[in-house]
């Protein structure tokens, strides 16, 4: 599992290091970057705050059918590209993705309130804290 500076700094300069309301969770794998979602307008949110085009693949409200802390989502993500789930990152800020992450087999990083969950595998504040991942 490889996370790059580029990679983190092009994902979240955009968003000004801020951590932004989106309850979205960001798989970080070698093949690229996913965003895992329950909601139905994942995508309409991304192309509103001009992020679209940063993410290889979503997996949604579209096309899964059961929510968090189902692993579904993040397995779906994963899958979509071509990535075993141990060489994936959760990115996320509720404790039912936490569970969700660790479900799919996957490494989960507690931002937000789920920095403070003790089944998060890295607990993070801000986004900008993810360059120290990638050292």
């Amino acid at each position: 599992m490889k996370i790059t500076n580029m990679r983190v700094n092009n994902l979240v300069q955009p968003l000004g290091f801020q951590v932004i309301p989106l309850s979205l969770s960001w798989n970080v794998g070698e093949a690229g970057d996913t965003i895992g979602s329950s909601s139905k307008n994942a995508k309409f949110i991304l192309e509103k705050v001009e992020l679209l085009d940063a993410f290889d693949a979503i997996s949604d409200g579209n096309n899964i059918t059961h929510s968090k802390p189902d692993p579904e989502v993040f397995s779906k993500a994963g899958e979509f590209l071509g990535e075993k789930p141990d060489n994936c990152i959760v990115v996320e800020d509720a404790y039912a993705g936490i569970d969700a992450a660790k479900a799919a087999g996957m490494t989960a990083v507690g931002i937000g309130d789920a920095s403070g969950y003790d089944k998060a595998d890295v607990k993070i504040q801000t986004f900008s804290e993810l360059l120290k991942l990638a050292e």
